[in-house]
């Protein structure tokens, strides 16, 4: 996914992909009053119904950007399923606040 990185899991039920987000981005959030993890997640839910978790609820280092899923959605069709929905969304919106 564009601007995204995350770790292969193994085991775990939750991912906790980094995220990078452009200047536009985080101006865009902060003359909302949020932080712009918060609002990427708050856009996913109301896009496509999923649920993400922002980071910046998990003490992140300041500077960094997260968010966490749930790698728990069966049948694992049904995940890929969601995963390609949220790649779709992600790369809108990077393009949507490309600087």
């Amino acid at each position: 996914m564009t601007n995204v990185n995350c770790q292969e899991v193994e085991g775990a039920m939750y991912a906790f992909p980094s995220i990078k987000f452009s200047k536009k981005a985080i101006a865009e959030a902060e003359k909302q009053g949020k932080s712009v993890d918060l609002m990427f997640c708050l856009e996913v839910l109301k896009a496509t119904g999923i649920a993400l978790v922002p980071g910046s609820g998990f003490r992140q280092a300041p500077g960094t950007y997260h968010f966490r899923i749930t790698t728990l959605i069966l049948p694992e069709k049904r995940l890929e399923d969601k995963l390609k929905v949220l790649k779709q969304f992600n790369d809108d919106f990077h393009a949507r606040y490309a600087d």
